[in-house]
């Protein structure tokens, strides 16, 4: 009847350029068990504000220097009882740290951590919640991690995934 439904929206895009693109840091094919078919990264926008969970409407409400503007693969908190030993699979296009947040309300399985090292970081989030960070350095390719309860203990909160550069500049100019 000749109304506008909506508001008008713009949206301006910028092809990548080759360089651009050897220079970022992509995940691309996650799949897994449970909900983690359905995980996104989040590129490069980690930031107090943003959700935690693909799930639930907690923020994150403190984050370490190094991990601000991290890629973050927003989990399900529903899949927190997983007991799987390989439950989550990605890609990654260059080297990266990966970041592990881990409920600081128990000790993670030693499997999902081996070969990482306890940081003296933490994530908050609004719910009140804080996650000790783990980390470790990864090529490029391949990526596998195990379930938030694997041998059947572990957190009550599903853990967070970030995934930096490194060997390289952590922000495109």
């Amino acid at each position: 009847e000749s109304r506008r439904l909506s508001e008008i929206e713009i949206l301006l895009l910028h092809r990548i350029s080759a360089t651009e693109w050897k220079d970022r840091l992509f995940v691309r094919g996650i799949r897994g068990k449970g909900s983690a078919g359905t995980y996104r990264p989040q590129l490069e926008n980690l930031q107090r504000g943003t959700l935690v969970y693909a799930d639930r409407n907690y923020t994150f409400t403190g984050i370490p220097e190094a991990l601000a503007g991290a890629t973050h693969i927003r989990t399900h908190n529903d899949d927190k009882g997983n007991t799987e030993a390989e439950f989550l699979h990605f890609e990654i296009n260059l080297p990266a740290t990966l970041y592990l947040a881990y409920d600081g309300r128990s000790k993670p399985p030693e499997a999902l951590v081996d070969g990482m090292q306890k940081t003296s970081m933490a994530v908050r989030m609004s719910n009140g919640e804080s996650f000790p960070v783990y980390r470790r350095t990864v090529p490029t390719g391949k990526i596998t991690l195990g379930g938030n309860k694997q041998g059947g203990a572990g957190g009550e909160s599903m853990y967070q995934v970030f995934l930096t550069k490194t060997g390289l500049r952590k922000t495109n100019i």
